[in-house]
């Protein structure tokens, strides 16, 4: 029995190893995310969840991303609080930085809803994103809930967006919410501009809903306010399309981050 491995899949996995015991031979990973790999690798790769969140982040920093993955490729995260979260790859060199160091290699979103509803501001104070309630959110509780694995990657990056007087603003990110901008690629209850188009939902008969823990279609919250409407935020409905919404209504939501 005679088994060839390409050097391009040595360097991905270093881990790799094969184990022959009689005629049954097993292609396993060490370490903590072992698991059995079945061959042949096409490239590039569509789901992620055989390799560690570590080794996408170093794929990602050899500038290897695109050639490796696929727009689209998903990956698991087990979280702290037993939500298993899939997160959907957006975009590549996409979101700037907020050490002002480049781009981020690699954009992702959650590919459905995350497991609780949340108001944008409970005390339907007129805010804009910096200020939501959804912010802290993302960024203090569910980031503790995030794996170690999955939050020692992510990468803090500016997201723009409109203030209530429609000023645009800057906020240094780990976890976000899209804008009306980057989901559809215009503005339409937005003040628009926040951001640019990504890649992923720009292509052709993509899906701008999501499901929810019960696998129903439902609405979901947009990190944009509402232009019209001093109290709304835009958000996208059970059909997929843009609508508004009162701040301190609980709606649905898909977090986003980057590496």
């Amino acid at each position: 029995m005679k088994i060839c491995i390409d050097q391009n899949v040595l360097d991905i996995f270093p881990s790799l190893h094969i184990v022959q015991e009689n005629d049954v031979v097993t292609v396993k990973f060490d370490g903590e995310n072992n698991s059995d790999f079945l061959f042949p690798m096409n490239l590039p790769m569509t789901n992620l969840d055989h390799i560690s969140w570590r080794r996408v982040d170093e794929i990602a920093k050899a500038g290897k991303a695109r050639e490796y993955f696929a727009l689209g490729a998903t990956k698991k995260d087990y979280m702290k609080n037993g939500f298993v979260a899939t997160y959907q790859i957006i975009g590549f060199d996409h979101d700037d930085l907020a050490d002002d160091n480049g781009k981020a290699p690699i954009s992702w979103d959650m590919v459905n809803l995350y497991k609780d509803e949340a108001t944008m501001r409970e005390d339907d104070n007129s805010v804009w994103w910096n200020d939501t309630d959804i912010r802290s959110f993302l960024n203090g509780d569910f980031k503790n809930n995030v794996s170690d694995d999955l939050a020692a990657i992510v990468k803090k990056v500016w997201k723009q967006s409109a203030d209530r007087n429609g000023v645009m603003q800057k906020t240094a990110d780990e976890f976000w919410l899209k804008s009306e901008q980057e989901l559809y690629g215009r503005k339409f209850c937005s003040y628009g501009g926040e951001g640019h188009w990504y890649e992923f939902y720009a292509q052709e008969n993509i899906n701008y809903f999501k499901l929810n823990v019960e696998g129903e279609q439902d609405c979901q919250w947009l990190r944009s306010v509402y232009a019209d409407y001093s109290g709304d935020f835009c958000g996208v409905d059970a059909s997929g399309s843009a609508y508004g919404d009162d701040a301190n209504y609980s709606r649905w939501f898909a977090p986003a981050f980057c590496n």
